[in-house]
């Protein structure tokens, strides 16, 4: 039979923490990725994108006229990578994120991520 001592329960505990602080982190980040991508396609770059995440034709239509007109073009993009977040689930990360935009063509934009997320990780002092 396994006891825990207190010294256990702390040590868990620590792990418990840091690995919630470091999903939030991540969210983060893919959050503000969102933001550089939201300003970085144009309306035929998100369709081929949408293509590419395999979004049902329904969803990329719903988001056309949720969305329309170049105004709300930005926010279309930001939705879109919302749903693409929640429809892939735990399969939806920045590496998956940077292998999508890499393997379409969209390298400046892949760099840029790649070194959001590389600043990202720097240790702090």
């Amino acid at each position: 039979m396994l006891t825990l001592n207190s010294t256990h329960i702390l040590f868990t505990y620590e792990i418990v923490y840091r690995m919630a602080n470091f999903i939030i982190f991540l969210d983060i980040l893919m959050s503000k990725m969102f933001d550089v991508v939201k300003t970085s396609l144009t309306k035929q770059e998100l369709r081929y994108l949408l293509k590419k995440f395999r979004f049902p034709e329904e969803k990329i239509s719903e988001l056309d006229q949720l969305y329309h007109g170049k105004d709300k073009l930005p926010e279309r993009i930001y939705h879109a990578m919302l749903f693409w977040r929640e429809f892939k689930g735990p399969l939806a990360t920045i590496d998956e994120l940077l292998r999508v935009f890499h393997l379409i063509g969209y390298d400046t934009l892949c760099q840029k991520l790649k070194a959001m997320k590389i600043y990202a990780q720097r240790p702090r002092f």
